[in-house]
């Protein structure tokens, strides 16, 4: 799920994806659900 595979997909903003995923990480908020969506809309879209 690189920045520039979203941007190319063109359906999800790569940088409000970065913050989510910076946020998880960093453990401020649980983003699961929403970063395993982002994950698989984009396996789904290339499988």
């Amino acid at each position: 799920m690189s920045e520039r595979r979203l941007a190319a997909e063109g359906l999800l903003d790569p940088s409000m994806v970065r913050e989510k995923w910076t946020q998880h990480l960093g453990g401020r908020v649980n983003h699961q659900y929403l970063l395993w969506d982002v994950f698989q809309a984009s396996k789904d879209r290339w499988a």
